[in-house]
This record gives structure tokens, sequence and C-alpha cells, in this order.
């Protein structure tokens, strides 16, 4: 499986930011650059998914390596977030997906990230909650279990049918009010001959991969609901 990738300007804060949040764990590579020919370059012959540049940039100039790639009907669906350096800085139109200003904390940038792609951090907060799960390889392969904890961006399941860590999984949460369809990745196994977290059953912790966003907020609706 081809790994996704995101293009970084070669800046210490957007770098130092993006390799310890959870898309370097999530296997994320990370391309780097200092100039817009090498990004465009990056752009055109890698093909990721994201790419994070500032305005103000002289050798790197994000507004205007954003108007080239939304100008090229080959790339113009390449997200981009666009960091600038005052609140309300004037940006012309149709260069970017998403806007934060400077100075950020690594936490906006990398739920700004989350965001423009449509996918939800695992580092979330998690909420102890026992709902039943449907969760399998695939649609054929679901097999009933229970959460034992849960959030926006993961989930424990507690189960013995344990699955390798880094398999994609489907999962079906059967929440009061609805069922919840999402895909997640296999991040952790607590195994029984070799337990990794003795305060937790036998079962595996899963990274939400990809959920609607009618879905997520109908789980952070539910999940608000809940004590802490």
């Amino acid at each position: 499986v081809e790994r996704k990738k995101i293009l970084l300007a070669q800046v210490p804060e957007i770098v130092t930011a993006m390799e310890h949040s959870f898309f370097h764990r999530a296997g994320f590579d990370f391309l780097l650059a200092s100039d817009r020919a090498t990004a465009m370059s990056l752009v055109e012959e890698e093909d990721p998914v994201l790419v994070i540049v500032e305005a103000d940039s002289t050798l790197l100039d994000g507004v205007e390596l954003g108007r080239m790639i939304k100008s090229d009907p080959f790339l113009r669906n390449t997200h981009i977030l666009l960091i600038v350096s005052e609140q309300g800085q004037a940006q012309p139109k149709n260069v970017c997906d998403a806007v934060i200003v400077k100075p950020f904390e690594g936490k906006e940038l990398v739920t700004t990230a989350c965001d423009v792609l449509g996918i939800v951090d695992p580092a979330a907060p998690r909420k102890d909650v026992k709902v039943p799960v449907l969760c399998g390889r695939d649609a054929s392969h679901l097999r009933p279990a229970h959460t034992f904890n849960l959030s926006t961006g993961g989930v424990f399941v507690e189960t013995a049918d344990l699955l390798p860590v880094d398999t994609a999984v489907l999962l079906e949460l059967s929440l009061p009010a609805a069922s919840l369809l999402c895909r997640g990745r296999v991040a952790w196994v607590n195994h029984p001959e070799w337990i990794k977290a003795k305060t937790l059953p036998i079962g595996m912790g899963i990274e939400f991969t990809g959920m609607a966003e009618e879905a997520r907020s109908r789980l952070a609706e539910h999940l608000d609901t809940l004590p802490e």
C-alpha cells in the first residue's frame, strides 16, 4: 500500500509539530521544501495529499505556490494549508483550503490539517463507555465486540478476535441514537500473552482513519452527554 505524503515548508515549527503528531505514527511520509521550485516539483512528482506552507516566505511564497497548484487541472485537488502572519491578512481567492495565523500551537496546526483532510486526531481525550461495535477487516468479516473507551479520534475494542498492528479495519458503532460506520487502523494490541496495559482488557486500540463529518458530529454529541 502506497504511503500518503504531506509536503511541509522546511520551517522548524511546522516540521516539529507534524513529526510529533499522529500523522507520523499513522505512517504518513513528510516531504520538505525550502523554495517554490522544489515544492512544485515535489507536488507534481510525489502527489502529496496536503501542502503546508507560509504565505510570506520569500523563497517559497505560499500564496503563489497555492495559485500555481489550484490553477493546474491535474493538481487542483491537492489540499493546501496556508500559514499567515496576522489575523485578517488578505489572501487571494482559490489558493488554499484553510488558513492559520502565526504564532500557532502545534496542536492547532495538527487539528487544522486533520480538518482539511477530513480525518480525526486519535489524541482526542477518551471516555470510558461501553457500546456494541462490529469490527473486522471488511464488511464480510465483521465480528461483534464492545468498546471499552471511546473518543472522536479512536476506540479501544474489547475483543478476543485480535488483528495485527496496522491492519485496516471497518467499524460499526451502535450508539443509542444511531449506528455509525467508520474506518480505522489497529494501533496496538493488548494480547493475553503480552499485556501492554494492565488496566485494560484483552483487545485492540484503534485509530479512526475515515469518518464522515455527520458521523463525527454525532459521536462528539454523544460523548458530550457522558460524565468526565
